[in-house]
């Protein structure tokens, strides 16, 4: 009897106790399942905008990591209807500086696998989504797309680099060099953004759109001799006469405007590569006043488009650059070490170093 009363004891207690000690405090102090709480909250609010579902959601908050798989989103605009736009993303992940990393601040998103139905297009993007489809494309694919973005606290210097490809269409890379950042906020009704210009690039290559956009233009706009001497100049002189004033492009302006000539000019014979920069000689202090002065504005940027980029056609050979880097600079002739230092200093044909470039 009394084994009984213990047996029935053991089954009674056990599931009581089993419950204890399943439970746990660490879920209410663990940082990832807070930071999943609060993404889970944000796509919630998203979800008045979007429909939006995904598979997984992981986070760490300790590594600076975030990432979303399986993810679909159904925008609602006003050209969409009956739910044909869709966005699909096989792998979504944001990653930041590790938590000890108190110097720098950075954002990495990258996303992998993405595709994008025609119908999300804007109306006056139809026509891309009506070529897609003749050529049997019933989505944009997009292997892979990311952009980074590095903030340096002590310098206050930013650098943005971004990149993504369309499946057999094209690819295009971005990068803009910030020796400073800040907002002036003394109106506060009118913030005023202020940054400091080292250089900035825009890369676009054809990899099919060419071949797919070329039968659909007229002739005159697939000829070189008339890209290059009428197109692209009367484009530019609508662009820039009258702007402050002025009754002629200014020396940098035509250049620019040359430079984007020839190169067109030489795109549709050869597709490939086409490059825009920014080339200023120095650092370049831009605010509000000065984005509305052009010609200072043109002078100082030196913008130019090209086939290739500056650090292409203007690298020094490896050899001279092993001999500055190693201290023999008594090999080098006199135009040698100019040609090092000015490359290193500038960084065009030569990875920026400041310090070695200026010793040279």
């Amino acid at each position: 009897m009394r084994v009984a009363l213990l047996l029935v004891c053991c089954l009674v207690v056990t599931p009581a106790t089993a419950q204890v000690k399943q439970g746990s405090y660490w879920p209410l102090i663990n940082p990832d399942v807070w930071a999943q709480r609060v993404l889970q909250f944000a796509i919630v609010s998203a979800r008045t905008q979007a429909d939006i579902t995904y598979r997984n959601l992981s986070t760490n908050v300790a590594a600076g990591t975030v990432s979303l798989s399986g993810v679909e989103l159904r925008p609602s605009t006003e050209w969409v209807s009956n739910f044909n736009c869709y966005i699909n993303v096989a792998r979504l992940s944001v990653s930041g500086v590790p938590i000890e990393a108190v110097e720098s601040l950075s954002l990495t998103a990258s996303a992998f696998g993405v595709a994008v139905s025609p119908a999300c297009l804007p109306p006056e993007f139809k026509p891309v989504g009506s070529m897609l489809r003749a050529v049997g494309m019933e989505a944009l694919a997009i292997p892979n797309l990311r952009v980074d973005l590095k903030y340096d606290v002590p310098e206050g210097s930013l650098l943005i680099d971004a990149s993504f490809s369309v499946q057999d269409l094209l690819s295009m890379a971005a990068n803009i060099d910030l020796g400073y950042v800040s907002v002036d906020l003394r109106e506060l009704s009118e913030p005023r953004p202020e940054v400091v210009l080292r250089g900035a690039s825009i890369e676009l290559e054809d990899q099919g759109l060419w071949s797919m956009v070329s039968p659909l233009l007229p002739a005159e706009s697939k000829d070189p001799d008339g890209i290059r001497s009428q197109m692209v100049p009367g484009v530019a002189e609508e662009f820039f006469i009258g702007i402050n004033g002025q009754t002629k492009l200014t020396e940098e302006q035509q250049s620019f405007v040359d430079s984007v000539g020839e190169s067109l000019a030489d795109f549709v014979e050869n597709p490939g590569l086409l490059v825009l920069e920014l080339q200023p000689k120095g650092e370049v202090a831009i605010s509000a006043d000065e984005v509305e002065n052009v010609d200072a504005l043109f002078e100082s940027l030196a913008p130019r488009m090209a086939r290739q980029s500056a650090v292409a056609e203007n690298a020094v050979p490896v050899a001279l650059l092993q001999k500055v880097i190693e201290d023999r600079y008594f090999e080098l002739s006199n135009e040698e070490l100019s040609i090092v230092a000015n490359a290193m200093v500038t960084g065009v044909g030569a990875p920026r170093n400041l310090k070695v470039g200026r010793l040279a």
